[in-house]
Order: C-alpha cells, then sequence, then structure tokens
C-alpha cells in the first residue's frame, strides 16, 4: 500500500524566556504593521510584546472567541480596515490562534504564534470557524504559521484545572491518530513520542504548577500531538467534538 506523509515548513523558537524573541520574528517576516491578538488570560504576554514591539503595533485586538465565530473575525476586519496589517502575532490559547488563522485566510499576511496552553493548534494547517452555531473546517498549508515561539514560562499562570484539560486534549490529537487510516511510520512516531511525554511530565505539572522544567517537556508534547492533528485525518472523536463545541 502506498503511503503520502507531509510535513509542513515552520521554524519554532522554543524555551525559557523565548518571548523576547517575538521581536525578531517579527522583522525577520519584514513586519512593519503588525497585528496582536490575544486572549484576556495572556494579557501579560501581550503587554511584553507589544511593548517591545513599540510603534510597529497597528492593533491589537483582546477579544478573540473559542471556535472561531465568522462575526467576530468580521469586527476585527472592519477594525482593521484601511490600515492594512502585514503580519499577525497571536498570543494565547485556541481562540487566539484560530482568529489569527482566520485573518491570515482572508489577507495572506505571515503569522507568528505564541501558545499559552497546549491545544497545538498553532502547528496545523486546519481552521474551524462557526457560523450560525455550525463549525466548518477545512485544511491549507497556507494556515501554518511562519514562526511558533514556545516559552513555558507563559504557561505557569494555567490554573489545575485547565492545565489538566488542555494536556489530556493534546493526548487525544495523539491517540487518534495512532489508529487514523492516514497514518504513516512518521505520524506513529510523533504520537507515540508525544503520549509518552505528556503523562510523564503532566504529574510534576499538577503538583507544582510552577515547575518550569516540566511545563517545558509538557509543551513540547503537546506540539508533537499538534503535528499528529497536522499530519493525519482525525476521526470521530474530532467530529464529536467539533458538532456541540460550534453549537453550544
Amino acid at each position: 500500500m502506498v503511503t503520502i506523509h507531509e510535513s509542513a515548513a515552520s521554524r519554532v523558537v522554543i524555551g525559557p524566556g523565548a518571548l523576547a524573541c517575538v521581536g525578531d520574528e517579527v522583522e525577520r517576516v519584514g513586519g512593519a504593521r503588525v497585528l496582536v491578538v490575544a486572549t484576556p488570560s495572556a494579557s501579560a504576554g501581550a503587554d511584553t510584546v507589544v511593548a517591545a514591539l513599540g510603534d510597529r503595533v497597528a492593533l491589537r485586538f483582546d477579544r478573540p472567541v473559542a471556535h472561531t465565530p465568522v462575526a467576530v473575525t468580521d469586527e476585527l476586519m472592519a477594525e482593521i480596515g484601511e490600515d492594512a496589517v502585514d503580519v499577525v502575532v497571536a498570543i494565547g490559547g485556541g481562540s487566539a490562534i484560530g482568529l489569527s488563522k482566520a485573518v491570515s485566510a482572508r489577507t495572506g499576511i505571515p503569522r507568528v504564534a505564541v501558545p499559552t496552553t497546549y491545544a497545538g493548534s498553532e502547528v496545523t494547517p486546519v481552521l474551524g470557524e462557526t457560523r450560525d452555531g455550525v463549525k466548518q473546517t477545512r485544511r491549507d498549508a497556507a494556515l501554518v504559521p511562519g514562526t511558533v515561539v514556545y516559552d513555558p514560562e507563559l504557561t505557569l499562570s494555567l490554573p489545575f484545572g485547565l492545565t489538566l484539560t488542555s494536556s489530556l486534549n493534546a493526548v487525544a490529537h495523539a491517540v487518534e491518530a495512532l489508529w487514523a487510516l492516514d497514518a504513516t511510520a512518521m505520524s506513529d512516531a510523533l504520537a507515540s513520542e508525544s503520549v509518552a511525554r505528556i503523562p510523564g511530565a503532566l504529574p510534576e505539572v499538577l503538583v507544582d504548577l510552577g515547575d518550569v522544567s516540566a511545563r517545558g517537556r509538557l509543551q513540547t508534547g503537546a506540539r508533537l500531538a499538534g503535528l499528529c492533528l497536522a499530519q493525519t485525518q482525525m476521526g470521530l472523536h474530532h467530529q464529536l467534538a467539533h458538532a456541540p463545541g460550534g453549537t453550544f
């Protein structure tokens, strides 16, 4: 049987303090007018990025919504208006990452993603948008960000409950990839390593939410799980999650 494996090209900056590299990454892609999209929970990190970018920040949007409602994207596009932006920096969980994908899909501008949860969306070419309570997804290689910045220090504020559920969400990506119809040796390797890393680091993090080293290992495991989501077709679990997620 012939199998096909595709890997999306993406630059990754990872490690404690990596947030300080966002300005360099914006400059690397020629960003002069920056849109910063941030979830309220990531406001401190967004403040740091905005201060570092200075006059290059054209607009900051702090109102992303889960499951990327089209109405919210339209609201943001109206705010951008004639003051066109040339790069979008997303800081936060899946809500911010998803909204930045929607903007990029409409404008074609590059993205720098700074995830603060373990959702994995930052490394996938998948965009799920909700219109009138119905969520639809699509895949497009252009939706993969040019750079992903992983700073485990940004995850220290994640409370116990969200740390647990976000991590188990990442495990679900990896487990589902293992039985995907289009799984390959590469996706199996990524999934297996992710399934080993996340349960290995998660108990340490739950005992000490401020353990930066364990948070870093958890973040790496979640990244591998996200790559599984990017490289295989997800199955029943994700389809069931998308339907009620968009509706409710």
